[in-house]
């Protein structure tokens, strides 16, 4: 166990999630079968951003008779938690910058939600670019290019807001 943990751990610090994931899940199925690999699988997780399937590994952790293990869980929940509600708020402001650009313009938005009614399910990528491309085709490439430059300024990364960016500019 101790030589698989420390595999595993190695190739995620080094940028490598997928294999980390891929040596946990190979142990696992070869029957390996501890809790310090469950919690680094959900720390691999988290790094391929799915964080709704590392959550709930560490909520099975959480109620371990090992009270480290417990207490990482614990601790892991928490950040998470606090990960999620910060992601959510950074969501929110962006929504109600993109929604008051959008009515400066006179522009009706189509595709960006109420900020209300804003969930961890919306794929909010998709609907800013949904957004941005409306307002390219309905002839305001001003509003477009604010559009995907707020979603840039925010974190989004996607190469399809780079492709509309310059869209956009043309």
């Amino acid at each position: 166990n101790t030589l698989i943990l420390q595999e595993a751990i190695a190739t995620r610090e080094t940028g490598l999630p997928e294999l980390s994931l891929l040596i946990l899940d190979s142990a696992l199925q070869a029957g390996f079968d501890s809790p310090w690999i469950l919690d680094n699988k959900a720390r691999a997780l988290l790094l391929l951003d799915n964080p709704s399937e590392a959550q709930s590994l560490w909520q099975q952790l959480a109620s371990s008779d090992d009270p480290s293990i417990a207490q990482v869980a614990h601790d892991s929940l928490q950040s998470l938690e606090q990960q999620l509600n910060s992601a959510q708020q950074r969501s929110s402001e962006l929504l109600e910058t993109l929604l008051k650009a959008c009515n400066e313009a006179g522009h009706s938005p189509e595709h960006l939600p109420d900020p209300d009614a804003l969930t961890a399910d919306t794929d909010l990528n998709t609907l800013i670019l949904q957004e941005a491309i409306a307002t390219r085709e309905a002839g305001l490439p001003e509003l477009s290019l604010l559009i995907l430059a707020s979603a840039l300024q925010a974190g989004f990364d996607s190469p399809w807001i780079l492709h509309n960016t310059a869209r956009a500019l043309l």
